[in-house]
């Protein structure tokens, strides 16, 4: 829990950075209850440098903070049929990746390999043959007179 809260708190710190880069006219369109709640939640030990000619990505910004940024992008810079448009994408986006999710764990693919590992599994199991282990004449010599102390004892 504690690494999640430090991962946002270096998050938070990463956005207000950047929106503290922003013109104040940019920076008035946020809401300043937000704004104090970044910064109340900030990682105030962690340092953070941002290059506004640099993308996001170019800048090492984090996923999460890039989550946030655009969560503030889309709530208060978007006017309403771009704000559709994002939601549209984000929604195809979700989908997509729902599919390949249940492309990938689909029961299907998860049995059909149980199945190829037993065939695999019986296959080597005829292969495989019983070892009689026989001791050395050296080590049961060495073993009864073992015994014979073991007895006395």
């Amino acid at each position: 829990m504690t690494n999640m809260v430090e991962m946002y708190a270096k998050a938070y710190t990463e956005v207000y950075t950047i929106v503290n880069t922003l013109d104040n006219n940019e920076k008035n369109k946020i809401p300043h209850e937000e704004i104090e709640y970044i910064k109340q939640h900030m990682d105030t030990m962690y340092s953070f440098s941002y290059d506004s000619k640099k993308s996001l990505k170019n800048n090492n910004v984090s996923r999460e903070a890039a989550t946030i940024l655009l969560y503030l992008w889309k709530e208060y810079f978007l006017n309403k049929e771009k704000y559709a448009m994002l939601e549209n994408i984000l929604k195809k986006n979700e989908i997509t990746a729902q599919e390949e999710l249940s492309k990938k764990y689909s029961l299907d693919k998860i049995f059909n390999n149980d199945k190829n590992s037993r065939d695999y599994n019986e296959e080597h199991a005829n292969k495989n043959e019983l070892v009689i282990y026989e001791l050395k004449w050296y080590q049961k010599i060495m073993d009864k007179i073992k015994s014979f102390f073991n007895k006395n004892s």
